[in-house]
């Protein structure tokens, strides 16, 4: 039987305030990190995201970031780890009365295969048992035959459309930003990327790759923090 405690999440300054609280299963609760952990990517996205706005969370992991993102806004959650599931469904039930406006158990990329999926509805997996470490599933060795879609090919089946998108795919960023090209080219989609520059020769990939593809689709920068990874906004020049 899994343990569920309320967690207080970025603390405000050096008072004893938080901006969220949370309700989290152990031992994920128990992390010592939830004062700071990714405030600056947190921050962020609370500060450009509304209630009209549609964000896919790509690499929802946990689960518990994809419910922060739920009290500001609608998201559509993407995540390949078929064991995360529980975690995510559990974790968002125990925070948020809403649904989600999508799920995809699957892998994203720049190329896609012709898998129908099922968007509305939760997948099969969150039948399974809570998961109480980290499991990554990864394009490049993707040995579990799960599905990929590219980032447009989910926009086209699933008909939602998102206004923002939060990727975090261990290395692969450039290919779910190539797969995105399409909503990209519209310039009206808000993007947060966590940059794994440890991970990404796997693919072949540098830094500077993202910075270039992102420039060429019409996007400036800001620069959010580094900690584990670094975290960039990208947003449409005007």
């Amino acid at each position: 039987m899994t343990n569920w405690k309320k967690v207080n999440y970025l603390r405000k300054g050096e008072t004893l305030e938080y901006e969220h609280e949370l309700v989290l299963p152990e031992p994920l609760a128990n992390w010592d990190v939830w004062d700071y952990w990714e405030r600056e990517r947190t921050n962020s996205l609370q500060e450009h995201l509304t209630k009209d706005d549609v964000i896919y969370d790509v690499g929802a992991e946990h689960g518990w970031l994809s419910v922060v993102l739920g009290r500001f806004c609608n998201v559509f959650l993407i995540e390949p780890t078929r064991e995360f599931w529980p975690n995510i469904k559990q974790t968002w039930e125990a925070n948020l009365d809403t649904k989600p406006a999508g799920y995809f158990c699957g892998l994203v990329g720049d190329k896609g295969g012709r898998k129908k999926i099922n968007y509305s509805d939760w997948p099969t997996e969150v039948s399974r048992e809570l998961i109480d470490k980290l499991k990554y599933v990864y394009l490049h060795d993707n040995s579990e035959n799960l599905p990929v879609k590219t980032i447009d090919q989910i926009v086209k089946e699933s008909g939602i459309t998102p206004t923002a998108l939060n990727i975090d795919v261990e290395g692969a960023e450039l290919y779910a930003l190539r797969g995105s090209s399409a909503i990209l080219a519209n310039g009206n989609v808000k993007v947060w990327v966590s940059i794994h520059q440890d991970l990404m020769g796997r693919y072949g990939h540098v830094r500077s790759d993202i910075f270039n593809f992102m420039e060429s689709m019409g996007y400036d920068y800001e620069l959010l923090g580094v900690d584990h990874e670094e975290h960039v906004y990208f947003y449409a020049k005007s």
